[in-house]
């Protein structure tokens, strides 16, 4: 099964890195805080991407392979999941 663990300190990974680079809310570049990372991070995770914020164009590949990885992790999860059956 897929490690929660891992799914928290993936998503607390990229929060950092959301965090010092700051992301576009509501239109209009921000710094922000570290909660606002993190939930723009846990939607990247989940691919959910509500769309009030937004990465701006220089980071915007670090939310693709956020994304990504969060593909394989579940993946990954389903197939020892399926084994088991």
């Amino acid at each position: 099964k897929l490690n929660i663990c891992y799914i928290f300190f993936s998503i607390f990974v990229y929060s950092i890195l959301y965090y010092k680079n700051g992301l576009i809310v509501n239109g209009e570049f921000k710094e922000i805080d570290l909660l606002t990372a993190i939930y723009f991070s846990g939607t990247t995770w989940t691919t959910i991407g509500y769309g009030e914020i937004v990465a701006p164009s220089e980071i915007r590949l670090l939310t693709t392979i956020e994304a990504i990885n969060s593909y394989f992790a579940m993946a990954k999860n389903k197939k020892k999941h399926d084994k088991r059956y």
